[in-house]
């Protein structure tokens, strides 16, 4: 029976290792895949994505500025954690908050902390507003557990704070955005650590460890955000991998299986 596997990440899985020595054809998202899998069968499709993910036009960041409720005369960070949230992400937060919110100043920040987390995040949020924390700067934060509207959330953000799943990879390269991956340890072989090292390498993303992220990740943010000529370079180049239409590809690849 032909087959055709898919391989998301940039350091291939145990199971698609195995089936990769008799499948007909590899679709991958990452170069030097040929490390894993026979070079004559590899197809590079990228990861197919929402179809609203695209690069920003002004008429979408006028739209995301009115959805959100941001000023346009700042600069602005998106924090996405995931559906269930990630602890890392939020320590960092919390931690430059109870810091002051240094570097703070002109920059606003949508913060996804996740499902599991919002409680907390809620309580915490409370009591820094409590007791002053951050003074006008923390008003210019605002947090939920869920992002209803993910394309706008990427028009909006002149630096994105993610971590480096497949499609995460694969989306902010469509939108072209300026991306701090900070990759989760808790994932097969470290695979998102390959996943970001392919645009880090690349000078097509930042990258912070995990266990660095709490001390390290949000005063970065802040100073990549302000530096337009670095926002310019990391995106354009971030641009340059991105795949267009994968979902076809793959298509047209199990097609071509079916007819020989």
């Amino acid at each position: 029976v032909p087959t055709l596997i898919q391989e998301q990440n940039g350091y291939a899985g145990l199971t698609n290792k195995i089936v990769g020595k008799k499948a007909k054809s590899i679709c991958v998202a990452y170069e030097g895949m040929e490390r894993f899998f026979p070079a004559d069968r590899i197809v590079f499709s990228g990861n197919p994505i929402r179809k609203e993910i695209v690069p920003a036009t002004e008429e979408m960041r006028k739209e995301a500025m009115e959805f959100y409720g941001l000023d346009t005369q700042k600069k602005h960070i998106f924090i996405v954690g995931g559906s269930l949230g990630s602890g890392t992400l939020n320590n960092a937060m919390k931690k430059w908050i109870s810091d002051g919110c240094p570097g703070g100043e002109g920059i606003e920040v949508i913060w996804q902390c996740g499902k599991f987390y919002k409680p907390s995040v809620d309580a915490f949020m409370k009591d820094a507003e409590a007791s002053g924390l951050g003074g006008a700067v923390l008003k210019q934060i605002q947090h939920s557990d869920f992002i209803k509207r993910m394309d706008l959330a990427y028009a909006v953000a002149d630096v994105v704070i993610s971590r480096s799943g497949a499609s995460s990879v694969s989306e902010l390269c469509a939108a072209h955005k300026a991306t701090i991956f900070v990759p989760s340890p808790n994932v097969a072989e470290d695979h998102q650590t390959h996943n970001a090292m392919a645009l880090v390498d690349r000078n097509a993303a930042l990258i912070v460890k995990d266990a660095e992220a709490e001390e390290k990740l949000i005063s970065l943010a802040m100073q990549t955000v302000k530096d337009e000529l670095l926002l310019q370079t990391i995106g354009k180049n971030a641009q340059a991998m991105a795949f267009l239409d994968s979902d076809i590809k793959i298509a047209e690849e199990v097609l071509k299986l079916i007819k020989n």
